[in-house]
């Protein structure tokens, strides 16, 4: 959990990072093939580059999740990034395992599970 509040165009940067970590393309076709319609009202996929056409959809390829996050110099990427991860949490396997915080004065803290 990430106590400092983002500013209104960082928490825009996180949704972003956010939706691209999770982006689901199966159901998009691919970039280089349009979808046209033949007289008969049937769809055809035509390849934008080679001309080549198909009665299948050509499904888009699952991009690797993320993406560049380029900004100027002091508008919180780390923040942001710290924001993206702590927006994630893996579930802990173990529950054994204690829970540690990071506080900004005392660095990694331990809390007790209640």
């Amino acid at each position: 959990r990430v106590k400092t509040k983002l500013y209104e165009y960082q928490r825009r940067v996180l949704d972003w990072m956010q939706a691209k970590e999770t982006e689901d393309v199966s159901h998009k076709t691919h970039p280089l093939w349009t979808e046209c319609r033949t007289p008969d009202g049937s769809r055809l996929y035509v390849q934008c580059v080679t001309g080549l056409a198909t009665l299948d959809r050509p499904a888009a390829a699952q991009p690797a999740p993320g993406g560049i996050l380029a900004e100027e110099m002091g508008l919180g990427k780390t923040l942001e990034t710290i924001a993206l991860i702590a927006s994630r949490p893996k579930p802990n396997p173990n529950p054994e395992f204690r829970d540690w915080e990071y506080d900004a004065v005392d660095h990694f803290v331990y809390h007790e599970r209640h």
